[in-house]
């Protein structure tokens, strides 16, 4: 089922994906009829990272920061045994969130330089460029 499920996800396009997913759906129905049922609900959403482009397709299926987010709250979740008010685990939150957001803010995901031009030309209508033209002069560096 694995195998099947990944080649739907790991498919160049939306048709593509679509045939294969009829394939899993032959496959695997009379077995797990409601995981099928699930998958053929939600497959526009399901497949929705596939207008993007693909070398960025496995950053946006994934779960992996989103897992990772959470187990990074847990962990400093557990030291505090007992917060004193909701207010006092909203903070603490927003801080850890605050903290990983500006560390991971620094990186640059991998496959988002290559697609750099296609998600620039994807979001034309939403992003106008940037037209403003900036007036920077250099100065000799002072020794």
């Amino acid at each position: 089922m694995r195998q099947d499920l990944k080649a739907v996800l790991e498919a160049p396009d939306r048709e593509t994906a679509q045939a294969r997913f009829a394939v899993f759906r032959e496959r695997w129905q009379a077995r797990y009829p409601k995981v099928v049922a699930s998958w053929a609900r939600d497959l526009d959403r399901l497949l929705t990272f596939l207008a993007y482009p693909a070398p960025i397709r496995p950053v946006i299926r994934s779960t992996n920061l989103l897992e990772r987010t959470f187990k990074a709250l847990r962990r400093r979740f557990k030291v505090v045994e007992v917060f004193p008010s909701v207010e006092a685990l909203e903070r603490m939150t927003y801080w850890h969130l605050a903290r990983l957001n500006a560390h991971w803010g620094e990186r640059t995901v991998r496959g988002f330089l290559a697609a750099r031009e296609d998600l620039q030309h994807l979001f034309a209508q939403r992003y106008p460029p940037f037209t403003q033209k900036l007036d920077i002069t250099l100065s000799p560096p002072r020794y």
